[in-house]
């Protein structure tokens, strides 16, 4: 299907391959790549300043990786705990709203159950659910089974939703630990941090920030409605000043929009005049927190 070639595409984009725009383009419509009109062998392209690894300040702190926990092997894993993340043969239960598109997305590429040649290429990673962060040891299962079908050294794309908990540093500390564990496997693989504005800029400000390694990419959410356009061209400039410290990072703004669609031209402006920062715009059909708080009210 169309959706797993341009996941595919975005995944080897992000590991230095060629830009698949088109794909894109011919998937959505409504993506496009914001690199201001430069080659992506230009040395200012996206692409390119991407790849640099971002040294941490002098007398920064580098975020320590955590010990391991040692974890039985896939074929030795209790079944009523691999059945928890969902197990082969069946979809996973739904505990939260994170598990809804698993569900929805069940038996296409389900790492589970997926042939050895079809893999996917972007995992989606739970850190959150039953309204608290989950601990290490409970990761670390979830990322065992997910992973027991790729050969040793495959990479893949490490999608993880942080705009559910609010406590930053405890997010922080999980994906600290997430990549642990991908280096266990001798691979390098991209995570996608998936976070709202307000908690972009926090995470942008702790001091042993994930931000500061080069295979973390944030993903910005930004909420666009219609009369109150000024408020997210507001967030993205205290989102600019947070960044100011990591120059060097590409952030993918994803633009969620509802009916009655907003004016969007000053956000789009604001956006494509920071090509070096906001390489990729998504566009999505989604309702606004504001807009189901008020109707969950009804």
């Amino acid at each position: 299907p169309l959706a797993e070639d341009v996941e595919r595409a975005l995944a080897n984009f992000a590991m230095g391959g060629p830009e698949p725009s088109a794909l894109v383009e011919r998937h959505i419509g409504w993506n496009y790549w914001n690199d201001g009109g430069l080659p992506p062998s230009h040395p200012s392209h996206p692409m390119q300043r991407r790849r640099r690894v971002a040294t941490p300040a002098k007398g920064a702190p580098v975020p320590a990786t955590p010990p391991l926990t040692p974890i039985a092997a896939p074929e030795e894993l209790d079944v009523a705990a691999v059945a928890a993340v969902g197990g082969a043969g069946a979809p996973a239960p739904i505990a939260d709203i994170e598990d809804l598109h698993s569900r929805l997305n069940y038996g296409r590429t389900d790492p589970l159950t997926a042939a050895p040649d079809n893999l996917p290429t972007i995992l989606e990673f739970s850190v959150f659910g039953n309204g608290t962060f989950k601990n290490n040891r409970d990761i670390e299962r979830q990322f065992v089974t997910l992973t027991r079908r790729f050969p040793r050294g495959m990479s893949f794309v490490c999608r993880v939703n942080g705009s559910l908990g609010t406590d930053i540093a405890a997010l922080n500390a999980r994906v600290v630990f997430l990549m642990s564990l991908v280096a266990r496997r001798r691979c390098w693989c991209p995570i996608w941090v998936e976070v709202s504005s307000a908690r972009l800029v926090a995470l942008a400000q702790l001091e042993d920030s994930v931000l500061r390694i080069a295979n973390v990419f944030p993903a910005l959410e930004i909420f666009v409605e219609r009369g109150v356009e000024d408020t997210a061209v507001a967030e993205l400039e205290e989102l600019e000043g947070a960044m100011a410290r990591f120059p060097e990072i590409s952030v993918l703004a994803m633009v969620s929009v509802d009916r009655p669609f907003p004016d969007l031209r000053r956000v789009l402006s604001w956006l494509r005049s920071r090509p070096k920062r906001f390489r990729l715009i998504n566009f999505k059909l989604e309702r606004s927190p504001s807009q189901l708080v008020t109707q969950f009210q009804r």
